[in-house]
C-alpha cells in the first residue's frame, strides 16, 4: 500500500512467532527495510498518521509461522516469491530491468539453493 505520508510503499508485519523465537524479528526487519519499504503500526498502516475516516489504500498480508522444528537432514533451500520489476533506466524499451527474491530459509545438509536471486530481462518497448 502507499500512503501520502510515506514515499515509499509500506507494510506492517505480523509476527506470529513465540517469544523464544523473536530474535529473528531484527533480521527480517531489515531485509523488509532494505527492500524500500517503510514499517509502520497495523493502526497507522489502516488509518494513516493522522487517523480520519477513511481509511489509507492498504495491502496487509498475514502468514502463520509455522512452530514445528526446522526441518532435517538434506532439504533444499525455500526462497520468497519475487519483487516487482524495477523501472527502465531509459525511456522507449531501452535498458534492462531486473526483480529478485531472497532465502527466507537455507538449504540443510547437502540440500542445494541452485535457483536465480536476480532475474533480468529487456525494458518492454
Amino acid at each position: 500500500a502507499t500512503n501520502a505520508s510515506f514515499p515509499n510503499p509500506i507494510i506492517h508485519l505480523q509476527h506470529d512467532l513465540l517469544a523464544e523465537s523473536v530474535e529473528t524479528v531484527p533480521a527480517v526487519i531489515d531485509v523488509i527495510r532494505s527492500k524500500g519499504y517503510n514499517l509502520v503500526s497495523l493502526e497507522e498502516c489502516l488509518w494513516g498518521p493522522d487517523p480520519d475516516p477513511v481509511p489509507a489504500s492498504l495491502a496487509f498480508a498475514r502468514q502463520d509461522c509455522p512452530l514445528d522444528d526446522p526441518p532435517t537432514g538434506d532439504v533444499d533451500c525455500v526462497v520468497s516469491g519475487w519483487s516487482v520489476w524495477s523501472g527502465c533506466p531509459k525511456p522507449c524499451g531501452a535498458g534492462e530491468r531486473n526483480r529478485t527474491r531472497f532465502v527466507v530459509r537455507p538449504a540443510s545438509g547437502t540440500g542445494t539453493c541452485d535457483v536465480p536471486l536476480v532475474e533480468m530481462e529487456a525494458c518492454p518497448p
